[in-house]
């Protein structure tokens, strides 16, 4: 136990040294050698000790959520969970903020438990308010920037638009306009009715038979006297060509 304390104390002198004459540079190596001999502690089940080195380093200054956490498991293992509580929402807050210097999962893969799980859920609701938090800063920014803009200008008016002349009545008079409208009526589906009661030949009968038809003169369908004939009385026989002379033979007689 007395070598513990005597490393411990060198651990803290190195420190002071450091922070002194060492520029930032240096001074964050040495929080980083700290912190890693609180982690040894720990493993080691030296939860006081651990505890003591987790608290020195961020004391002077260290922002790694990992001391955080381990210094709340180190409270936790000793029975202190209030204590080992704030530590996780503090480790949790800076871890959202994007304070990271290593791998936070390597770093806590070997803690398991119940403790493990209350860490798990501090993280995720650390996580979710940070994005509410952004939200409502950018929600506010962009208020700011519209009450610093200048209004939009007024357009002005637009002219009166004049009224458009009246259309005169037209001097077209409806020529039915003052006849009475009357529903149209049908006087009969029958269009030919009445018009074939009577005989139609009727009349065209009485006249011919009150104008009887002349008695023919004679047989000769043409008509009139003898003298009306064109070919009149050839006269002489029945033969035509008439009396030629000579004989029959109409060659005389043939040399032959």
């Amino acid at each position: 136990m007395t070598r513990h304390f005597q490393w411990f104390y060198a651990a803290a002198a190195l420190l002071a040294c450091c922070l002194t004459t060492a520029p930032a540079q240096g001074q964050l190596s040495v929080l980083n050698t700290i912190y890693g001999q609180g982690v040894h502690a720990y493993n080691s089940h030296q939860y006081d000790q651990a505890y003591q080195l987790f608290s020195q380093a961020i004391t002077h200054g260290y922002q790694d959520p990992r001391a955080y956490y381990f210094r709340g498991f180190a409270a936790d293992a000793m029975g202190r969970q209030y204590e080992a509580e704030a530590d996780w929402q503090a480790g949790a807050e800076l871890e959202a903020r994007g304070k990271v210097n290593g791998d936070i999962g390597r770093s806590l893969s070997r803690i398991q438990g119940s403790a493990r799980l209350k860490l798990e859920e501090i993280r995720r609701e650390a996580r979710v308010q940070q994005l509410m938090l952004g939200q409502a800063r950018s929600n506010q920014r962009m208020n700011e920037i519209q009450a610093a803009s200048p209004a939009p200008a007024t357009p002005p008016p637009a002219p009166p638009v004049a009224d458009a002349p009246a259309t005169p009545p037209s001097d077209q008079v409806d020529p039915f306009a003052d006849d009475p409208v009357a529903d149209a009526t049908v006087e009969s589906k029958d269009v030919l009715e009445g018009t074939l009661d009577e005989d139609p030949f009727k009349t065209d009968g009485n006249a011919a038979a009150a104008q009887p038809a002349d008695a023919p003169a004679d047989d000769n369908p043409f008509g009139g006297s003898d003298d009306s004939n064109p070919f009149g009385d050839a006269g002489g026989d029945d033969n035509p060509f008439g009396d030629m002379g000579g004989d029959d033979n109409p060659f005389g007689d043939s040399p032959f």
